[in-house]
């Protein structure tokens, strides 16, 4: 359906406007918390950090752990508030329309995937953080492989993978989005396009070194470049510098409540 602009009531704007700003920057806080990996070798962690999950980090048994679950809780809180702001903004621009036109599939999917990837980073931080640390611990590596490990560093997987897919989603999502509207900034949507095809391709590579380091696998030691931990941190930090670009897109004031 083509792309038609409507406009809210005057009234509306500087309610709207703040809801936008105030989601910009908090979504701003959720991409500089996200690289909080950065910070390891400030804090002396022992992890190997070419092979090691970033997870590891946040391992009951790591000392600083709180360091790196207290940012990746208020990264994920802060970009779930973002997102309910800003869908509430579409919502409430949807309402003052006198044709009651629905907001683009594409912005529902930015914004569904979003959230679903700050849920996540909270659930995991709080709820499913890994018991130990596998990439230095030959005992806690044996007892993943035997699946003794408690019931959260289990289903810590689980919850990883959401994270990630639902970062996968909202960003793909918000640069197709942003792309079909390109009237404006065509650099920063250019960017962010840029970033979301560069953590696709990530997100297949860290599948690859997941699947080359699992003992047992088909393709355990045959593909990969044993360099498991480093493209994580490559995935989290295009995942984080995408949410920036996201929250600076110029569009986000102007379109929000445009309807397609």
């Amino acid at each position: 359906m083509p792309d038609t602009p409507t406009s809210p009531p005057p009234s509306a704007r500087p309610s709207a406007d703040r809801a936008v700003d105030i989601a910009r920057w908090l979504g701003l806080l959720a991409a500089v918390l996200q690289l909080s990996w950065l910070l390891e070798s400030v804090v002396g962690s022992p992890l190997p950090s070419r092979t090691a999950y970033v997870s590891e980090l946040m391992a009951s048994d790591q000392p600083t752990a709180w360091l790196f679950r207290g940012a990746d809780t208020v990264a994920g809180m802060a970009l779930l508030t973002a997102v309910l702001l800003s869908w509430g903004v579409v919502r409430r621009w949807r309402r003052s329309t006198q044709r009651g036109e629905r907001p683009s599939r594409l912005l529902g999917l930015a914004h569904l995937g979003l959230g679903v990837f700050g849920v996540a980073m909270v659930v995991d931080a709080v709820l499913t953080p890994m018991s130990c640390a596998p990439s230095i611990e030959v005992a806690c590596a044996q007892a993943e492989l035997t699946g003794q490990v408690p019931l959260t560093h289990q289903l810590h997987s689980l919850v990883s993978s959401l994270s990630a897919m639902g970062a996968l989603v909202g960003l793909v999502s918000a640069a197709v989005w942003a792309w079909s509207r390109r009237r404006r900034a065509t650099v920063h949507v250019g960017a962010l396009v840029a970033v979301a095809l560069g953590y696709v391709i990530v997100t297949v590579w860290v599948l690859l070194e997941m699947a080359s380091a699992t003992p047992g696998h088909e393709l355990s030691g045959r593909i990969g470049l044993d360099v498991l931990g480093w493209s994580q941190r490559a995935g989290i930090t295009l995942s984080a510098l995408g949410l920036a670009l996201v929250a600076t897109l110029p569009t986000l004031r102007s379109d929000a409540g445009r309807t397609a």
